[in-house]
């Protein structure tokens, strides 16, 4: 499958999906080899977008956060 363009990810409006597009580009370049000056920020980076990715999967999964979702009753003492 072919990564998601980054540019039509931003236009999306859905961070997750931005995301994935930059966590893929940044996979990409790391593959086809940088240079040694752009190797460690480049590595931070694709970690920083994974653990945001992962923040928001798990957080969309969670029924704690489907909890939050859930407006309270109205309370009569």
């Amino acid at each position: 499958m072919k990564p998601k363009p980054i540019a039509s990810a931003a236009r999306s409006g859905n961070r997750r999906e931005l995301l994935v597009a930059l966590r893929d580009h940044i996979a990409a370049q790391l593959d086809e080899g940088v240079g040694a000056r752009e190797l460690a920020p480049l590595s931070r980076r694709l970690v920083d977008v994974a653990a945001e990715i992962e923040a928001i999967d798990a957080a969309t999964k969670s029924p704690v956060a489907d909890a939050a979702q859930t407006p309270d009753e109205e309370w009569t003492p």
